[in-house]
């Protein structure tokens, strides 16, 4: 066994030239973690530098020896340890599985052999080319790396794992040596600074020759956007398994990138077989057998646990991983194999993993038993260490007095997961997140805040634990973080420094009020019984008020069921996207009579799709996703994407007339106004474009990333841009020239869009919902509040305001904690000021909480029609024939005006994609179910409801009414223009 910090491959060739099969074990693992890999293994020799004393027990004999300048210790262990490994075997690697203990994979030379000559003939490889040693001895890809070189009389660069810390060092090394052979996974990849990819390693002089990409999904986006289309570099895309080391299939990408929507894993390698049973992917051969764990016979053929697919033309395109195992980093760790070692400890009654699709952090949620005390953590932490891996082992640890469960009956990870989300305080004292960093390199007492955290050992991974932990709710960019740790000259006052920067500028998004009860001996990390999620099952129709509200949350009344629904929902035709949909669907009548949605995608693709059958009338596919919702002004649509462009193109043709970079992801809906757009980038910046002469007005940099669409509103003197930043702070921008006229701080960032809400011929207020859940007023003129009310659960949409009366508003929002609210606004003359009040109307407990806005329109009893409402959501006074980028048209809300004969109807939908329709006091009249969850929101169109879904589709519901309550909707009357609705009424 190998456990040098600078390992030489001169101890492999070595072993393997003396009959002996060799392991390696990185030293910055536990000492009582090294020791027991050993016992595990049978090692009988361990060679180690000198000052690593962990194999100094009785019983073990040591020699030191000289070797190219440097002393190596060589320790004999105990004989009754050893394990025959049979002379074909050549190494030994470990990784987990789905059982309860790690899996030991002994590889024979006839397994990983044909790899070294595949790929030895597949990149002519010859003795002029260098290899880069960059995978971790732990990671079987090394011992393609080194073999390679080793059989082709190629030279090795080997990277020291301090120097793979350093980021500008590490580049400048490879910048000098010039490897030709580079393989890395898609998260090394991305790690490294863009402007080394885009020249270095993807540029037109690239000295890389050959690059080989694997160990997670190959990142086709990144590579599309930062490849140059000079670029000479061979690359593949390479997927295989530990249990058949090391690569077992292969797919060069010998085609423009552009040409490919996914790349698949391609063809067998040398010997190997692949076939796919029931959906999974199974690979082996005759040859490429290993031996896992204690098996004296190897099978033929492996079931790898992942889902595929194999396309029309024949292709096999990887889906997921299957249950509870994934990959972090390129390792792959069993969700089950972590729980059954907790609970094998006797401190737990159960435990959970999971996995933070946000935050990427490894969470451990753990019931206690009885005979748990005061140091449960401390005990379970020491579990950890002594029997995972680094990478495998849980970033968070959290105490629950009960887990929920599903409707089913089964645990509930999500339920779990927003827990874990309600329970994070970003607080951090210096304290805090100095113990963090200490219970992170393996209980490390931290004095010296002087240290640099390269000195400490932090790594890559380390650097990401440390960025999720201080940045959960980041208004900057998690790349920037990370850099900024891994800088050889970031010490941990720097640390501290950037913890308390980032906490200053976003707060938690969830209310203390609303976090559960902490368990008692437990740390502020530990979360407790969520009184909603512990014990009840979602979608429980009960009404009660114990259930669905507590009396003393609101001044309104909690809404009726109605136990006989009146109308009902079926879908008429779903558009596959490729990937989720989260934008909101924005339906206009195009200039040949057509009423098409405009609608993006995760998979970057952004169409106009005719809402009369779901087909298409164009589709552009962009680099990189698109999360933002669009807007639409007469023939131009408008909309952002995380390339950081905002694009320009034509209603009509799809075509492109104009885009224009900003600093990083836009994922702010633009504004049209006065022929030009206004629009928030993540970049932290706020622009005033004109799309007509293609050019930038201004643009301002705020103080935090901007996700909430802007608003502008005023008076012809006073023109002002209203915009909100994740760091918390409202800013009103003059019109013409973007200077600052006034901000206000927050208590909570702001996610929802601002609205701007007229309410006499010259004045207006500015409707803000903060993450805090708090409803908040203010004066455009100098944002002083003018009224506010807290709901104590986080608002991520905004509210959809109708006009009622003169002086009277309905605002319909929805809360994370699974309620829509109906709140009454309302404007009072008590001379010598006018009084404004807000309350709760009446709510309606759904399935699970609202992401986005809900809708709401009229009914016409009489003339038994739909009267579209209009959420002034953007602008104050729109452009004639412009559309809104959210729900269906903007107008002024005094346009929303009712007469007796119209009835209020409201349309929302729940996260879990469960959406009713409830009438204008709350009652339920119909009640729907998408196939996946929903970050969408929905538009009424032609009688039914256009909304997107996280299953990749937009869908178009039809509404079917059962009686003459519910709504027929009318498509002519929503596309009227606005002066021609209002001469009517």
């Amino acid at each position: 066994m190998s456990s040098w910090r600078f390992p030489s491959p001169n101890q492999s060739a070595c072993t393997l030239e003396v009959g002996c099969a060799f392991v390696y074990v990185p030293p910055n693992e536990s000492s009582t973690f090294r020791v027991r890999q050993c016992e595990r293994l049978g090692v009988a020799i361990v060679f180690t530098e000198e000052e690593d004393d962990c194999f100094n027990a009785a019983g073990v004999e040591k020699t030191c020896i000289q070797l190219n300048g440097r002393t190596i210790a060589l320790s004999l262990l105990r004989r009754s340890q050893w394990i025959e490994m049979g002379a074909d075997i050549a190494y030994v690697m470990q990784t987990s599985g789905t059982t309860g203990t790690p899996k030991i994979i002994r590889v024979p030379h006839t397994c990983i052999l044909p790899n070294i000559i595949d790929f030895r003939k597949r990149l002519e490889m010859t003795e002029s080319d260098t290899v880069l040693l960059l995978s971790p001895l732990t990671f079987d890809p090394s011992m393609v790396e080194m073999f390679l070189a080793l059989s082709s009389g190629a030279k090795l660069l080997i990277v020291p794992s301090k120097l793979k810390l350093d980021l500008p060092d590490f580049t400048a090394v490879l910048a000098q040596h010039r490897p030709t052979v580079v393989q890395m996974t898609p998260s090394l990849l991305q790690l490294l600074p863009i402007e080394f990819v885009r020249e270095s390693l993807l540029g037109a002089d690239s000295f890389v020759r050959c690059m080989l990409i694997g160990g997670e999904p190959f990142p086709i986006s990144f590579m599309q956007k930062n490849r140059h289309a000079h670029n000479k570099t061979r690359i593949f895309n390479v997927y295989g398994t530990t249990e058949v080391s090391c690569w077992a299939t292969c797919r060069e990408l010998t085609q423009s990138l552009s040409q490919f929507d996914d790349v698949d894993l391609g063809e067998p390698l040398l010997g190997t077989t692949v076939c796919v049973r029931d959906g999974f992917l199974w690979i082996g051969g005759a040859e490429r057998r290993c031996f896992v764990d204690n098996e004296t016979e190897a099978p033929e053929l492996r079931c790898t646990g992942d889902r595929v697919e194999i396309d029309r033309n024949g292709r096999i395109v990887f889906v997921g991983r299957d249950d509870d195992q994934l990959k972090r980093s390129g390792m792959r760790i069993s969700l089950t194999q972590i729980e059954q070692l907790v609970n094998s400890s006797g401190l737990t009654i159960g435990s959970a993993a999971c996995l933070d699709p946000t935050s990427k952090e490894l969470l451990l949620f753990v019931c206690l038993s009885e005979k748990h005390d005061s140091n449960w953590r401390n005990d379970i932490t020491a579990l950890l260490k002594a029997d995972l891996p680094r990478y495998a082992r849980p970033t968070s640890l959290l105490a629950v007095q009960s887990f929920p469960v599903t409707k089913h009956g089964k645990l509930d990870k999500s339920a779990l997961l927003r827990m874990w989300r309600a329970t994070v305080d970003q607080s951090y004292s210096s304290t805090a997140i100095v113990s963090f960093l200490g219970d992170m390199l393996d209980g490390q007492a931290i004095i010296d805040h002087s240290a640099t955290l390269k000195t400490l050992g932090v790594d890559s991974l380390g650097a990401a634990r440390l960025a999720a932990e201080v940045d959960r709710l980041s208004g900057t960019s998690r790349v920037t973080l990370i850099a900024q740790l891994l800088d050889a000259k970031t010490t941990v006052a720097d640390l501290i420094g950037l913890a308390r920067r980032t906490v200053d500028q976003i707060d938690s998004s969830y209310p203390k009020a609303k976090r559960p009860r902490l368990l008692e001996g437990t740390d502020g990390a530990s979360v407790g019984e969520h009184s909603e999620l512990a014990h009840q099952k979602h979608g429980d129709s009960s009404n009660s008020e114990a259930e669905n509200l507590r009396a003393s949350d609101f001044n309104g009344v909690v809404a009726a069921q109605n136990s006989e629904p009146s109308a009902s929902f079926e879908i008429v035709w779903a558009w596959d996207s490729g990937k989720c949909i989260d934008a909101s669907p924005v339906v206009t009548k195009s200039i040949t009579g057509e009423v098409v949605a405009f609608i993006g995608s995760h998979s970057g693709k952004f169409a106009a799709v005719l809402c009369e059958n779901g087909s298409i009338k164009w589709c552009r596919q962009l680099p990189d996703r698109i999360e933002a919702t669009c807007a639409v002004n007469e023939d131009i649509v408008a909309f952002g994407c995380f390339d950081g462009y905002v694009y320009f193109l034509s209603a009509e043709t799809g075509e492109e007339i104009w885009r224009y970079k900003s600093g990083d992801a836009v994922k702010s809906t633009p504004i049209f106004y006065d022929q030009s757009v206004i629009v928030g980038s993540h970049d932290r910046t706020i622009y005033r474009l004109d799309y007509q002469n293609k050019s930038c007005l201004w643009s301002r940099l705020l103080d935090g990333g901007i996700l909430s669409s802007p608003c502008v509103s005023g008076t012809d003197r006073q023109r002002m841009v209203f915009v909100a930043t994740l760091a918390s702070t409202i800013f009103a921008l003059n019109w013409i020239d973007g200077a600052q006229v006034w901000s206000i701080k927050l208590a909570k960032p702001v996610f929802s869009h601002l609205q701007s809400l007229p309410f006499s011929n010259d004045q207006s207020a500015l409707i803000v919902a903060d993450v805090s859940g708090r409803i908040s007023l203010l004066n455009c003129d100098d944002g002083a509040q003018l009224v506010s009310d807290e709901l104590e659960s986080s608002i991520f949409g905004a509210p959809f305001v109708v006009r009622t009366s003169g002086q009277c508003w309905r605002l319909y929002l929805g809360t994370d904690d699974g309620r829509l609210c109906c709140m009454r606004l309302t404007r009072r003359s008590q001379t010598p000021v006018y009084l404004w009040n807000i309350a709760v109307e009446w709510t309606k407990r759904l399935t699970t909480g609202l992401t986005r806005s809900p809708l709401a329109f009229g009914w016409d009893r009489i003339a038994e029609k739909c009267l579209p409402f209009y959420s002034h959501a953007m602008n104050e006074w729109p452009l004639k024939g412009s559309v809104s980028s959210y729900n269906d048209t903007i107008g002024d809300l005094r346009d929303n005006d009712l007469c007796s004969s119209q009835t209020l109807c409201c349309v929302a939908i729940a996260r879990d994609g469960v959406g009713v329709l409830l009438n204008e006091n709350g009652v339920e009249m119909g009640e729907f179910r998408l196939p996946g969850a929903c970050f969408s929101s929905p538009v009424v169109v032609d009688g039914g409801v256009v909304v997107g879904c996280r299953d990749n589709n937009l869908y178009y519901l039809k509404l079917h009414s059962l009686s003459k309550s519910a709504p027929s909707l009318s498509l002519d009357e929503q596309n009227r223009p606005l002066d021609e609705r209002a001469s009517d009424r």
